[in-house]
This record gives C-alpha cells, structure tokens and sequence, in this order.
C-alpha cells in the first residue's frame, strides 16, 4: 500500500510539473500574440496615416490641376475668340481691298 501510494505522489508530482509547464509556455504564448498584435496594429495605424496623407496631397493635386484645367478652358476660349475676329478683320481687308481694286 505504501508503494502505491509512493507511486501516485510521485504520478502526481509530475503531472503537477507538466502542467506547470504548460501553463508556463500558454502565458509565454500569450505574451507573444499580445506583443504580435501590438505590432500589427501600430503597423496598421502608420498605414493609415501614410494613406490620409496620400489623400490630402491627391486632393490637393487633383484641386491644382481644376484650375489649370479651368484656366486652359479660359485661354482657349480666348483663343478662339481671338481667332474668329481676325477671320473676319481678314474678309473684311479682303473686301476692301476689292473695293479699291473696284474704284481704280
């Protein structure tokens, strides 16, 4: 009877170490997927911060090239006023110079 009971004690201390060991390495695991996830999320918000800035700097190239595109609109409308008129100054010193070719 001695000897089983030797027998469990010593069965007993050793699962007890086991389990201590266990539970040893499920916190060494835990404190790693904390330290992983902290890692994965301060990645995440510098990603983030890297992408708000990307968007102010597209909205603000997107705002500069409204306005060149709006002034272009502007020039080239100007331009093809421009042109119409010296179209007509053109038919018009044309027609005069008939006339006077007329009046010789």
């Amino acid at each position: 009877k001695q000897w089983y009971q030797r027998r469990v004690a010593i069965t007993a201390g050793l699962l007890k170490t086991a389990l201590n060991m266990l539970q040893a390495k499920f916190v060494e695991q835990v404190e790693e997927h904390k330290k992983l996830m902290e890692s994965i999320m301060q990645a995440h918000q510098e990603e983030k911060l890297k992408c708000e800035k990307l968007e102010k700097e597209l909205s603000s190239q997107k705002h500069c090239l409204e306005i060149m595109l709006q002034e272009s609109t502007s020039a080239n409308k100007k331009s093809q006023k421009r042109e119409s008129t010296n179209t007509h100054v053109n038919q018009e010193i044309k027609l005069l110079k008939s006339d006077m070719e007329d009046l010789k």
